[in-house]
């Protein structure tokens, strides 16, 4: 995991090694100097390409997450199906939570409902720190998500999002959870969802 989704600090380590090891080597303007040089490059090269590559189940939480807001926004509820699992437990009415079916999430009328208001949804600020990995299998992300509706008046809310890694290999999510956007603890109703 370290390898694919490093924290930024190790680049920063890196561009300095990097900084350091050229200014000694135009200083020096010998072999031994411009060998460390580019040692510290080849390194910092395939190190980038390892993270690039591969994509960590955090990396691939986010993307998916991104997608769904979008799908969203263009209210296709197909594309954003598609990163859900067979079942999914919403924790998003103020009450216990309610668990749904993907089919039953595609076919709800909620998507009437955003095609009505005209609703435009953005997600943001996936920092590490509201990263929770609950084993190698299964990982929660936080988020901070707003919707809009076509005046612009706003909906914050910060989400609380998990998944699973399913029988194709792919994580998809299992379990929704919307709180305040101040308080990050306070559930927050997401009004006809689902």
């Amino acid at each position: 995991m370290f390898l694919t989704d490093p924290p930024a600090s190790l680049y920063y380590v890196f561009a300095a090694v990097l900084i350091v090891t050229g200014l000694i080597a135009v200083q020096k303007q010998d072999r031994r100097a411009l060998a460390a040089f580019a040692a510290a490059f080849l390194l910092v090269a395939i190190f980038f390409l390892i993270d690039k590559l591969n994509e960590s189940p955090r990396e691939e939480a986010e993307r998916r997450v991104h997608f769904m807001a979008a799908a969203t926004t263009a209210q296709s509820a197909d594309a954003f199906c598609e990163h859900l699992a067979d079942k999914v437990e919403l924790h998003t009415t103020g009450g216990p939570p309610v668990t749904k079916t993907r089919e039953e999430l595609r076919a709800g009328g909620f998507w009437g409902q955003l095609r009505f208001m005209g609703a435009n949804v953005r997600v943001w600020d996936f920092s590490r720190t509201d990263v929770k990995e609950i084993d190698e299998n299964e990982i929660e992300i936080g988020f901070m998500a707003r919707g809009a509706d076509g005046s612009g008046k706003m909906f914050p809310l910060y989400g609380r999002a998990t998944f699973r890694r399913q029988q194709d290999g792919k994580f998809k999510l299992t379990v929704f959870k919307s709180f305040d956007a101040v308080t990050r603890k306070d559930p927050q109703v997401i009004p006809n969802f689902p």
